[in-house]
């Protein structure tokens, strides 16, 4: 897609956008659940830890909350 002559560029033969589908679904294929193959090794190989979430919400965001929550159950 990054091509500057437009002919060159995947999507545009004779397979159009045909072409772009099958090299995504190529591309999003993956071995297993584990299979990290797609993301780059700096982050595959680091040690994952969990963000502490220690957070809280302001009174009007627990309201605008509270109020999306009813309406959602209307």
């Amino acid at each position: 897609l990054l091509k500057k002559n437009p002919a060159q560029r995947i999507g545009s033969g004779k397979g159009d956008a045909a072409d772009i589908q099958y090299d995504v679904l190529v591309f999003l294929q993956k071995h297993s659940e584990e299979d990290t193959s797609q993301f780059d090794t700096r982050f595959t190989r680091q040690t994952p830890v969990d963000s502490p979430d220690d957070t809280t919400l302001s009174h009007s965001a627990e309201l605008a909350f509270a109020v999306s929550l009813f309406l959602s159950k209307v």
